[in-house]
């Protein structure tokens, strides 16, 4: 691998390891740790919220890189 190739994939993994934080927010527990267990296993850092009231909380305190919302959210 030349030079200019190995300092992409260390870019490209840097910049990975910058972007895995997820706000995961579903009412079905069920749901949550499945979904938590996968991302997890992919190598994603994830917070949880059961409801759209406590992700407001969660969002106070924490900015996440991407949301994983369900549409049809109680307590929002």
């Amino acid at each position: 691998m030349d030079r200019s190739a190995t300092s992409a994939t260390a870019m490209k993994e840097s910049s990975m390891k910058d972007h895995k934080r997820l706000l995961l927010i579903d009412d079905d527990p069920n749901l949550i740790l499945l979904v938590k267990d996968y991302l997890e296993f992919r190598g994603y850092e994830v917070i949880t919220a059961e409801n759209g009231r406590e992700a407001l909380e969660i969002l106070e305190q924490y900015v996440p890189d991407m949301i994983i919302c369900d549409v049809m959210m109680p307590e929002l």
